[in-house]
């Protein structure tokens, strides 16, 4: 079997969690056997995640020559070429050619030449948060998923909400859980120097659903009850809104709340320090952060939705849907526990989560749908 993958999203992402999906895939599916995996990346990509595969046996990187001196419209034709050119050199008339678009961009040559398309759903956030039927996205984002052949969904939950969404397509729908992929900490790894004592922290966007707001809220309300010491460290997600920087200058907690850019290392060692992560969100076609803590032992404080229940089982301490009060409550007592004592007694739903996700299985799954899709698509032409 012979896996063409595209472009668009390691030139939208330099780093991000959809890339990083895509690079842990493609490096477990190269170690399947009869899996060739050819991926195409393109000029404009400085994706960080591209150079750990470089080397990987039965993996093929196929790099689009250096454009940036042409302008914008040339490079996107020059560069569209080049994707076809290089899908009917290394795949066409191979045996059981699958195409597995990178994002919501399908090069219709390349999918009338592949033997399936399969594409990734990681979540519904168009049709259940942002909901508008009529906008250009949703219409497309629907519109692509009736034309795939097969679809693969990172969760129970988005399965369950894309099969209410766009019915036509359930039967076509398999689940490949996530994993994570966080380095090993050891002394020598991460850093050891964040300017608070005493922090909590939040991985990713903030705005909107994600509820970065109430977290911030929340501290107050904790500075309020008197533990006016503790910090809140938001990781990613740019720098703070000027709508941000004013509610936070309101409260009083401009020295408190604060933003970083972490390598990987040094969020494993925020995992490992902090006093819980606060995971707010109100929707997840998965939730990494969830089970990035759990690998480190780090308390989660989370809703209960979506897919969270999923990913985090009984580890994460759950809290009443967008309740300031529910969330402060429950940062205070999982702090008043301190770490040592929630792990403990915490330890086998710990075991219980991190052996049911790996990129293994996420790769092995995957393969059974691929090979779903091309079984289904060869019975429909007989």
């Amino acid at each position: 079997m012979h896996v063409f993958i595209d472009e668009t999203i390691f030139e939208m992402q330099r780093f991000g969690g959809i890339s990083r999906y895509f690079s842990e895939l493609v490096k477990e599916l190269a170690k399947l056997q009869g899996v060739k995996v050819v991926l195409y990346v393109g000029a404009r990509s400085s994706n960080i995640y591209i150079e750990r595969l470089e080397g990987v046996s039965s993996v093929r990187i196929v790099r689009s020559p250096s454009l940036c001196w042409l302008p914008s419209f040339l490079v996107t034709f020059i560069q569209s070429l080049n994707r076809k050119l290089v899908f009917i050199r290394h795949c066409w008339r191979q045996e059981d050619v699958v195409y597995h678009p990178s994002y919501f961009e399908v090069d219709p040559l390349i999918r009338r030449l592949a033997d399936g398309l399969v594409l990734t759903v990681h979540d519904l956030i168009y049709e259940t948060v942002k909901p508008n039927p009529r906008k250009k996205k949703l219409l497309r984002r629907r519109h692509l998923q009736s034309m795939a052949d097969g679809i693969v969904t990172v969760s129970n939950s988005t399965a369950r909400d894309l099969s209410l969404f766009n019915p036509e397509i359930a039967s076509r729908v398999s689940v490949t859980p996530l994993s994570a992929s966080m380095p090993v900490l050891s002394t020598h790894m991460g850093r050891s120097d964040f300017p608070m004592p005493s922090f909590y922290l939040f991985v990713g966007t903030r705005k909107g659903y994600k509820r970065g707001d109430l977290a911030i809220a929340a501290l107050h309300s904790i500075h309020l009850s008197g533990q006016s010491d503790q910090h809140l460290l938001f990781v990613g997600g740019g720098d703070f809104s000027e709508q941000e920087s004013a509610l936070i200058r309101s409260l009083g907690l401009t020295d408190f709340v604060s933003q970083e850019n972490l390598s990987d290392e040094d969020l494993s060692a925020a995992y490992a320090r902090t006093i819980a992560l606060v995971f707010p969100s109100e929707y997840e076609g998965f939730g990494l952060p969830v089970l990035e803590a759990i690998h480190y032992e780090c308390p989660v404080i989370a809703q209960a939705v979506s897919s969270i229940p999923e990913v985090g089982g009984d580890w994460p301490v759950y809290f009443e849907s967008s309740c300031v009060d529910g969330l402060a409550h429950a940062m205070k007592e999982v702090s008043a526990r301190g770490r040592s004592q929630f792990a403990a007694e915490k330890s086998s739903f710990r075991i219980k989560q991190i052996q049911a996700f790996s990129w293994k299985q996420t790769a092995e799954k995957t393969l059974i749908a691929y090979r779903k899709t091309l079984a289904s698509r060869s019975a429909s032409r007989v």
